[in-house]
This record gives structure tokens, C-alpha cells and sequence, in this order.
């Protein structure tokens, strides 16, 4: 068995954060390629969608990794190439 976290990937998608603590968990994940690319895809729009909400001074109370999502994108399209 390879360790890796198993988890229903439509509910991954629907909400990352409820199944995974950080963006470089759901690499770790015995999902597909396609389907972690999918949740860190709807992770970071979560994330835009609180640094917006903060903006207009409607602080989520989480702070935004952004920059950790971006780099979990970047090392999933480097390992599919």
C-alpha cells in the first residue's frame, strides 16, 4: 500500500479544505492528476475569493495561500510533463 490518502474526490472538489489541511496534501493524494488539479483549481479560487472578501473588509478569519496553491499547481503540472 502506497500511504497515500484516499478520499471521495467529489467532495474534494467541492471543498478542499475539508478534506485536506494544505495544498501539498492533495499531491500526496491516490487521486488522479486531473482530479488534484481540479481541487487546487476550486483551492484557489476559495483562497482569491477570501483575499477579495478581506479587501472589502470582510476578513475570512483564514489566512490565504495563495502563493502555496500556485506552487502545488506548479509541481502537479511538472510531474504530468
Amino acid at each position: 500500500m502506497s500511504g497515500r490518502k484516499s478520499v471521495d474526490p467529489a467532495v474534494a472538489i467541492e471543498d478542499p479544505r475539508s478534506v485536506f489541511d494544505t495544498p501539498e496534501t492533495v499531491l500526496d493524494s491516490a487521486l488522479s492528476s486531473d482530479q488534484k488539479h481540479a481541487i487546487l483549481v476550486r483551492w484557489m479560487e476559495d483562497e482569491k475569493a477570501l483575499l477579495r472578501a478581506s479587501s472589502e473588509g470582510m476578513g475570512g478569519g483564514e489566512t490565504p495561500m495563495v502563493q502555496r496553491v500556485e506552487r502545488a499547481l506548479e509541481k502537479l503540472e511538472n510531474e504530468r510533463t
